[in-house]
């Protein structure tokens, strides 16, 4: 089944409702260009009950930017670091990366878009986003040393080839449509044979 055009709305809590439409007005219009007051009407709230979630509307967006990428990264590193084989853990990380990217695609726009917003008004939260970035980056990086060190892989550069590997994959949300004739998840599995058997050199890893 084909993704959606635009992420589904989940129902959760009054915070995640927030979240969620302003994400979506952020994407749309512009962050400078939408209020509070909006954001509280699409949730269909009292201005004044989003400032019991968010101080103010930087935090708002600091929240949209920061906590989706962060927690994929929290859940994901320790599988990097764990005793199970490089090939494997790569291949779950990369492909869960390729999909859960694509469903928060609105969030990482928003955040793309607004990156001096957050330097300049969020910097705690934009250092984190960078952190996280090289954190793992780095994870990625010595798993695929471990497999080269084990003859799982045949890589002269691992850290030029973790810079490819994830440059490929964020490169996914750039030019995939739901429209077309693969759905993410069939991407998602294209993608994980074309770094772990191609650009990686695979070895001995079914």
């Amino acid at each position: 089944m084909s993704a959606s055009a635009d992420p589904p709305v989940v129902a959760g809590s009054r915070r995640e409702e927030i979240l969620i439409a302003a994400t979506q007005l952020f994407a749309e219009h512009g962050y400078n260009a939408v209020g509070m007051r909006s954001i509280a009407d699409a949730v269909g709230v009292r201005s004044s009950s989003l400032y019991h979630h968010f101080p103010s509307k930087t935090a708002l967006l600091a929240a949209i930017a920061g906590e989706y990428g962060h927690d994929y990264i929290s859940d994901h590193v320790p599988i990097l670091e764990s005793s199970d084989r490089p090939a494997d853990r790569l291949r779950r990380v990369f492909y869960d990366q390729i999909v859960y990217f694509w469903e928060h695609r609105l969030n990482r726009d928003v955040g793309l878009k607004e990156l001096r917003e957050l330097e300049a008004n969020q910097h705690e939260t934009w250092e984190r986003i960078r952190s996280d970035l090289r954190r793992y980056q780095t994870a990625v990086t010595r798993t695929i040393e471990e497999g080269v060190s084990v003859g799982e892989f045949d890589v002269d550069d691992p850290r030029l080839a973790a810079t490819a590997a994830i440059g490929m994959i964020t490169a996914v949300n750039d030019w995939y449509r739901p429209t077309g004739r693969l759905t993410i998840e069939e991407v998602a599995s294209g993608y994980v044979i074309l770094i772990i058997d191609r650009l990686l050199g695979a070895r001995n890893t079914t």
